[in-house]
């Protein structure tokens, strides 16, 4: 989880279902499994809980990508 949420590939965000929550997405292991870790950020106590990861399934990922809930991160120049 730490590599994911120190240098995710995605970043998604849905609104409509919880401001508070910010999805981390990364490629990992050498069979290249996508994990999401959700983590929700508490403004009133200033903290931020992990409240889920598991693994992604390509498509879900493709179909997030494409109603633009999740982004590619951009890397510098």
């Amino acid at each position: 989880m730490a590599a994911v949420l120190a240098d995710p590939e995605y970043l998604g965000y849905q609104p409509e279902r919880d401001h508070r929550r910010v999805e981390f997405v990364r490629t990992i292991g050498s069979d290249g499994v996508l994990l999401l870790v959700a983590v929700k950020f508490l403004d009133d106590r200033r903290e931020a809980w992990v409240c889920t990861a598991h693994p992604l399934k390509q498509r879900y990922s493709t179909r997030r990508l494409r109603a633009g809930t999740m982004r590619a991160v951009s890397r510098g120049p």
